[in-house]
């Protein structure tokens, strides 16, 4: 569910700021090794990062 959500949220960008906490939720209560683990949270750290952005620019590019 954890990568479900993770994936989501890279492919449609506006989703990853919602998705973003559910993934954490789940990925928290999976059972992956922490070499996997650390590289699905960056992954989703990463992904969330660009869906701010990518709403920010939005945003910033509609008032000016």
């Amino acid at each position: 569910m954890a990568l479900l959500f993770c994936a989501l949220g890279w492919f449609v960008w506006i989703l990853g700021f919602v998705f973003f906490p559910l993934s954490l939720f789940f990925l928290t209560r999976s059972n992956h090794s922490q070499l996997l683990f650390i590289i699905l949270v960056t992954l989703n750290i990463t992904g969330l990062t660009l869906s701010l952005f990518l709403i920010v620019h939005t945003i910033t590019k509609q008032l000016l």
